[in-house]
């Protein structure tokens, strides 16, 4: 079977190339995927027909560079060098002579070879230097230089045999005294001997093991590994739409600006997805940042590698990896686990919108600091099913992102819980008024099957939350939070219910929205603004509820402060107040429902558009009174017109057929077409012309 030796980023690997295309490039479902930014995201793909392998550009941006030169198509032969951004692969064999020594006619190098082997030695250099190695290594590449006189030939001669039968001896020797191959310990493995599941406790994967509750079980296989050896086996079940199976240990960051992972992989019976996922932490033991998972694989029928490669958000000194599932039941393999430090660019970018500073991961989610004091971590949203369960941001893919003035825009994709079809979502982070506002836009048609959209935060240290409801189904619009750092508050555009989660060191909270099955583009968002004490004080802040015209939040602010109050005269002042804003709800509830009366008795499609405007209105100032449900219900009895010009724009285009279908001399069809649409839209703007045509029709 032909092979690829691929190098990238100072790693070296080897991939098989199966009959067919093999297709390269960015992608991830890509047959080959490398994690390279100026690939396409199909480069090219190598076509293995028998003994022939031939190399098809796709039509790439950036081009595909055989042996230096840029092809459209080319005949592959042993030792070609296949060069696409900074990734090198070799086909067959490395072929140094190629690398190293361009022949003397050849016209001058290739710039862009030129910034790759500078790339390659800028990585080199880079990295940490190897432990020396307790036997002798086998020399896969060498070069010599020689002068005429052959002196340094023989002497290079003669030092290449040694080590080759040093080498010879070691390994003969090795054979002899092992049962089967011999594993070679890589000391840069932050995981050490346990990365090859060669140690278990009870049959359970030392050091591994579910951060949750789960009905999946871990164990180890003792012949299903890479080499006919042990590896870690996940028994899914179907009950858990996403798993886990985490590392036991924790690890500083040091002085390293790059954290890489990277696991084989292999499914039996199971139609999901695997990834390795990282959980940055403030500290060791402490609450995680943020959490980051690698590109998600798909149908790994057979052993394939999973990497990661990530620098931590800023304010992070500590990280642990996990292996993650997501899909039904079925059985996934696990082996040749690797975590390693690695010097790299630094910290992921800050962007500052107004007086707080945002830091994103590549799927997303977000840490959002304010005014350089406590930070909401590990900011995004899940897809949350009653009976399958949830898909997080974390596990999103072909994100993008867009920062502009005051506003970061990421799209990208996610999983549906329930089918497993793509789901796009936009996602904003602005600054407003001084506020951070985070929103997310979903195309309607795409959550049918999803019961709930659920933002999740994990909290700084806080000494108390105001406005957590007694009853987990009593929805709230407003969360006021007392820190020693600084009071915050976090408003939600739409009533919420909450749940709260303390586990690993943090404290969660999870917002969860309904889906409105109707709602073409629904949005589901938060904003969180420093309090400046304002938190510890509800009149202050319906005060401002009130200001904003959120006359709904304030209403529910002070009613549930009411019981608190042991002060005889601000209780009295905090009644009269509740009771004008019941009033004014009142009047504004009755206007509504005088429009929505007019609409129904007249049937205009204005009236209509106009009732349904107000019940919008009114659900927009009063949410969190408690008026939703009589609001929804009113919304949904009105008629659900496309609005006035829509109606017309139709009325007009039956209108059109209908003379159309005359003059052809279809006269039953052109009645039947006017007849209609007399019926069904009397008082619009073509209904005249329409009543005439008609007229000039009947016999």
């Amino acid at each position: 079977m032909p092979k690829l030796i691929v190098q990238l980023g100072g790693q070296e690997w080897t991939v098989d190339l199966q009959p067919g295309a093999n297709v390269v490039g960015r992608q991830s479902t890509c047959s080959i995927p490398l994690k390279e930014p100026s690939l396409s995201r199909q480069h090219c793909e190598i076509v293995v027909a028998g003994p022939k392998v031939t190399l098809v550009d796709k039509g790439s941006m950036n081009g595909t560079l055989v042996n230096g030169k840029k092809v459209a198509s080319q005949v592959l032969a042993p030792g070609d060098r296949i060069s696409l951004g900074q990734a090198v692969l070799w086909f067959e064999k490395k072929n140094v002579a190629v690398e190293s020594r361009p022949p003397a006619s050849a016209p001058a190098p290739d710039p862009s070879v030129q910034s790759q082997a500078a790339t390659r030695r800028s990585l080199a250099a880079l990295a940490p230097a190897p432990a020396a190695p307790a036997v002798p290594a086998p020399v896969s590449d060498f070069a010599v230089l020689v002068r005429s006189g052959g002196a340094g030939l023989k002497i290079a001669g003669w030092a290449l045999l040694a080590a080759v039968l040093g080498a010879a001896v070691y390994f003969g020797a090795g054979l002899l005294k092992s049962d089967g191959p011999s594993v070679v310990e890589d000391r840069d493995n932050l995981l050490g001997r346990n990365s090859g599941f060669d140690r278990s406790a009870g049959g359970k994967p030392e050091g591994w093991l579910f951060r949750e509750k789960v009905a999946s079980a871990l164990g180890v296989d003792p012949a299903q590994g890479r080499g006919g050896g042990p590896c870690m086996v996940l028994e899914k079940s179907a009950a858990d739409l996403v798993v886990e199976a985490a590392s036991t240990e924790e690890f500083a960051l040091a002085n390293a600006s790059l954290v890489e992972g990277e696991v084989q992989v292999r499914f039996e019976n199971f139609a999901g997805w695997a990834a390795v996922k990282v959980d940055w932490l403030r500290e060791a033991k402490g609450p995680v940042v943020a959490e980051e998972y690698s590109d998600l694989a798909p149908r790994c029928a057979q052993w394939t590698a999973l990497r990661f490669s990530s620098p931590p958000p800023a304010g992070c000194r500590a990280f642990r990896m996990g292996l993650v599932a997501i899909g039904r039941g079925g059985r996934i393999f696990f082996d040749d686990v690797s975590l390693k430090r690695r010097p790299g660019a630094g910290a992921g970018p800050e962007h500052k919108l107004g007086s707080h500073v945002v830091r994103a991961t590549r799927q997303g989610v977000v840490q959002i600091g304010l005014k350089g004091r406590q930070a909401l971590s590990s900011v995004g949203v899940r897809l949350e099913s009653e009976k399958e369960g949830a898909i997080p941001q974390a596990s999103a893919f072909q994100v993008s992102l867009t920062p502009q003035e005051d506003v970061l825009i990421f799209t990208g994709k996610m999983l549906n819980p329930v089918d497993f079809r793509e789901v796009e979502f936009e996602e904003q982070i602005a600054a407003v008024e001084g506020a951070t506002e985070t929103a997310w836009r979903f195309k309607g048609a795409e959550l049918r099957l999803v019961d709930r959209v659920a933002v999740q935060i994990n909290l700084p240290q806080v000494d108390s939350i105001q406005g957590l409801p007694e009853s987990p189904d009593q929805p709230v619009y407003r969360l006021a939070f007392i820190a020693n750092e600084g009071d915050f508050v976090i408003e939600t555009n739409e009533p919420v219910r909450v749940r709260e989660q303390q586990a690993q060191g943090r404290r969660r909270l999870l917002l969860g929205f309904r889906v409105d099955p109707q709602a073409e583009e629904p949005v589901f968002g938060f904003s969180v603004r420093s309090a400046s004490g304002e938190a510890a004080d509800p009149e202050k802040a319906a005060q401002s509820a009130e200001a904003a015209r959120r006359h709904g939040q304030a209403l529910a602010g002070l009613r549930d402060f009411l019981p608190r109050i042991r002060d005889a005269a601000q209780k009295e002042r905090v009644e009269n107040r509740i009771q004008s804003l019941e009033q004014a709800e009142r009047r504004d509830w009755a206007d509504v429902q005088a429009l929505a009366f007019q609409a129904e008795l007249s049937g205009r499609p204005e009236l209509a558009k106009r009732a349904q405007d107000a019940v919008e209105g009114f659900l927009a100032q009063w949410r969190g009174a408690g008026i939703e449900g009589k609001a929804q219900k009113l919304r949904e009895a009105l008629p659900r017109p496309a609005g006035g010009d829509a109606e017309e724009e139709r009325a007009g285009k039956i209108l059109e057929l209908a003379k159309q279908c005359a003059e052809g001399g279809k006269r039953s069809v052109a009645e039947a077409m006017l007849k209609t649409l007399l019926a069904k839209y009397p008082s619009s703007d073509a209904a005249p012309e329409a009543r005439q045509l008609l007229g000039s029709l009947s016999p």
